[in-house]
């Protein structure tokens, strides 16, 4: 680009939005930022790696990793057995669930059977009484019609 076309350029700018403008600046920091970050996140690191004196030997690492095995399977053997355990806990608390709910039914069920009773036989003596003071008065039963 040479300096007639710069310069033609810079005089397009305040005919450009302001918002335009902020636009191309915040691309091209944002830019800048990536290219900083991609060339940092590429650089190789030092790492410091050193043999000491008291390093175990390829006989202890062994020892170290067959008893770290077998650590592990009892540890698995244990959570094994806690889930199987839990698992049947689960399963006998459903069922004495089942068995809970079922009876309380049950025992609600009778409850209102029989306070259904009761209010039927309340009914069929309040209604014996009415049909005794409709009989005295010489008025019909509620809810029989006259028959005219």
């Amino acid at each position: 680009m040479n300096e007639t076309e710069l310069s033609r350029v810079i005089s397009l700018l305040p005919v450009l939005s302001t918002g335009i403008v902020v636009a191309v600046l915040i691309a091209l920091i944002s830019a800048v930022a990536n290219i900083v970050f991609i060339i940092r996140a590429n650089q190789s690191q030092r790492r410091d790696v050193r043999v000491v004196a008291d390093s175990p030997t390829k006989q202890e690492f062994d020892i170290h990793v067959n008893q770290n095995l077998t650590e592990h399977a009892q540890l698995f053997s244990k959570v094994g057995g806690v889930e199987r355990g839990l698992s049947a806990n689960v399963t006998r608390l459903e069922r004495e669930l089942r068995e809970l709910l079922d009876r309380k039914f049950s025992e609600a069920e009778k409850r209102n059977d029989s306070g259904r009773e009761k209010l039927h036989q309340r009914i069929n003596r309040l209604s014996i009484g009415v049909a005794g003071l409709c009989a005295r008065q010489g008025v019909p039963m509620p809810g029989e019609e006259e028959e005219g």
